[in-house]
């Protein structure tokens, strides 16, 4: 679901408000005086809705501003590494590597798909 609210649906709800009121206001009462408390009401419903409409598009602009300064490098884009940079990388890499001790790295994956250790005495 976007997160933009539709200018069609927010003019829809200010329109029947508005047609509401517009009926309201043809209502009269026995003594000829329009229904004051259903109108004051109506005309709070109908002046909250517009701040409410004006909230939404504050929030909105908002959101397509933050959206718009997300700037965000490619791959292609980003300068080489410098020499420091790479050798330090190579340095870690090899680090890493070292640290690996292949024969158990192997045994323990052999015994996490169900193969069974190597180093067992078999009579």
């Amino acid at each position: 679901m976007s997160s933009q609210v539709s200018e069609q649906i927010l003019q829809a709800g200010l329109s029947a408000l508005l047609v509401e009121m517009e009926r309201l206001t043809q209502e009269v009462d026995a003594g000829g005086t329009v229904k004051a408390i259903e109108f004051e009401r109506l005309a709070k419903a109908i002046s909250t809705y517009v701040k409410t409409v004006d909230d939404v598009k504050i929030h909105q602009d908002r959101i397509l501003t933050q959206k718009r300064l997300q700037n965000y490098t490619a791959y292609e884009d980003l300068p080489p590494p410098s020499p420091e940079e790479r050798a330090r990388f190579i340095k870690r890499l090899q680090k890493l590597y070292a640290s690996i001790d292949l024969g158990a790295a192997i045994e323990r994956a052999t015994l996490r798909h169900g193969g069974e250790r190597s180093d067992r005495d078999e009579p």
